[in-house]
């Protein structure tokens, strides 16, 4: 059970409303399992960082060279003690080396798991002492269940929330370090049964690998150095599978099949289809994920200067992987582009379900008297929604018998045991994403495009064919491919580059979001000039 508060007094006193809860049900919880972390966000955490490094910038100015004397007078003496027959020329000159080697060590601080100078540590002769950063960063103290305070765990350490291993910064590196280490315990099963038979061993790959990695993949953000050794761990596990030798190509196994290759579904299809997943989960329900993901998403247009989703996916194709991993939906509209492929999508449509408000919801189905099915009683029975609440919360329903009961219309019903309104008509119709549907049934969708002429042309839609000739003019010149005349088309499309994402802010400020909406100043009979 994860449960965040925002201070520590509501902390406790949510700890009082569980333990009364405990005492009514019967249940008890474990207080040596249970812990607490937290972290500040805001100006105190900006005060705390400075002071951190203000600390660092005093040991560095004060301390100098000798910034681990006792750690190097406890060697010294040490070395004395082991070593009492070294003369004295010889000892110097050995002090004289550690000073030198300790002076310019690295540590890594046990907490955020940074390799840092020894100026970020403090001088003490502690084994594995905290960074200064980590040192200063504020933690919850004073919380206490039934009179027995919690133990605190510090709000960089990774813990476990809701399955996946991160922080309070979510920052995932533990939780990557665990798929990696279980990919890599894969692998090493593989290599030592050799007698599990082929297809065996493709069924415990398949079973094993992409459950592990779409899991958690859409909700951390993996570095491309790092989701490369997991590409390359991902297809030794595939090779251990076939029984091949660890030499054998890595093409036999991404090529097609009518190449000759198995054509296997690699990481970045994997980490693809489940980050689309996860998009589409967060915005099919009118709640406080769908308004989290819809600010992402303006974030993403607004940032990148593109007017929807299709566009998007055209500007994603030139940034850098860690570029885009930043946003999810721009990550998403990264994966599907270098795959290949492109996504129809507006997520934030005001036609769609999830995008109508309980009582517009409502009033349509009890217009449209559209059919829901429902377990009532232990029958599987036909309802329609006959009225709802003031606010749209709670709706009427009624049976082809005469049945009447009350549903939730969204969040979680847990006194009824029914599902609630949205959920219904999702598993009664899975096809129903649009209220229009409802409305009108026999609407042939596209059509309105057609009338209305040519769609927008978007800034990233309308440079993308360029853009593309700028890369495969680099991508050339990697290989060493000289040619004069090609050479002067790469610089051309450089500052072109540059002056289009110069020029491209300014437009969208003063109004021109999309290539069509700059005003024509002369026409021709072939060519519009802009």
């Amino acid at each position: 059970l994860s449960i965040y508060v925002g201070t520590v007094r509501d902390g406790n006193k949510l700890l009082e409303v569980i333990h009364e809860f405990e005492s009514w049900s019967g249940l008890r919880i474990s207080i040596p399992k249970s812990v607490v972390t937290g972290a500040m966000y805001g100006s105190g955490t900006t005060r705390r960082q400075e002071r951190a490094k203000a600390d660092v910038a005093k040991r560095k100015r004060d301390a100098g060279p000798d910034i681990l004397e006792p750690q190097i007078r406890a060697l010294e003496a040490m070395d004395e003690a082991l070593n009492t027959d070294n003369n004295v020329p010889h000892a110097l000159k050995g002090q004289e080396t550690w000073r030198t080697n300790l002076a310019m060590m690295h540590r890594q601080c046990p907490i955020c798991n940074k390799k840092k100078g020894n100026c970020h540590f403090p001088t003490q002769l502690h084994l594995n002492p905290p960074c200064l950063e980590c040192k200063h960063t504020w933690k919850p103290s004073g919380i206490k269940y039934n009179g027995t305070a919690l133990k605190v765990t510090h709000g960089k350490t990774a813990i476990r929330l809701l399955g996946i291993r991160y922080n309070m910064w979510l920052e995932g590196a533990a939780q990557r370090r665990y798929v990696m280490d279980g990919i890599t315990e894969l692998a090493c099963f593989l290599r030592k049964n050799r007698d599990l038979s082929i297809e065996n061993g493709l069924r415990l790959v398949d079973c094993t690998l992409a459950p592990l990695m779409a899991f958690s993949g859409p909700v951390i953000i993996w570095p491309e150095k790092e989701f490369k050794k997991l590409t390359a761990a991902f297809v030794r596990c595939n090779k251990e599978a076939w029984q091949m030798s660890p030499n054998t190509s890595t093409a036999l196994f991404t090529f097609p099949k009518d190449r000759g290759g198995l054509q296997i579904k690699m990481p970045k299809a994997i980490l693809c289809s489940a980050t689309w997943g996860h998009l589409t989960r967060c915005c099919q329900f009118d709640d406080g994920t769908r308004q989290l993901a819809e600010i992402t998403y303006k974030d993403a247009l607004e940032k990148h200067g593109c007017l929807d989703l299709e566009d998007l996916q055209y500007e994603a194709e030139f940034l850098t992987w860690d570029q885009a991993s930043q946003n999810s939906f721009t990550f998403a509209c990264h994966l599907t582009s270098t795959i290949g492929i492109r996504v129809s999508w507006d997520p934030f449509n005001p036609d769609w379900i999830a995008s109508a408000t309980n009582t517009d919801l409502a009033q349509v189905l009890i217009d449209t008297q559209h059919l829901i099915h429902i377990q009532l009683k232990n029958e599987q029975k036909w309802a329609t929604v006959v009225g709802h609440s003031e606010e749209g919360r709670i709706v009427h329903l009624q049976t082809a018998n005469g049945d009447a009961f009350f549903m939730k219309t969204e969040g979680q019903d847990t006194t009824s045991g029914h599902p609630t309104l949205r959920e219904a008509i999702q598993r009664t119709s899975p096809t129903l994403t649009r209220m229009s549907q409802l409305t009108e049934p026999n609407r042939v969708y596209g059509t309105e495009e057609i009338r209305r002429g040519r769609k927008k042309i978007g800034w990233a839609q309308a440079i993308y064919p360029l853009r593309a000739r700028l890369q495969e003019l680099q991508n050339n010149a990697l290989l060493d491919k000289r040619d004069e005349s090609l050479e002067d088309e790469l610089r051309e499309l450089k500052k072109g580059e540059l002056a289009f994402l110069a020029t491209r802010p300014k437009l969208i400020q003063a109004g021109y979001t999309s290539l069509d909406s700059i005003p024509r100043t002369q026409k021709g009979n072939a060519t519009s000039f802009f």
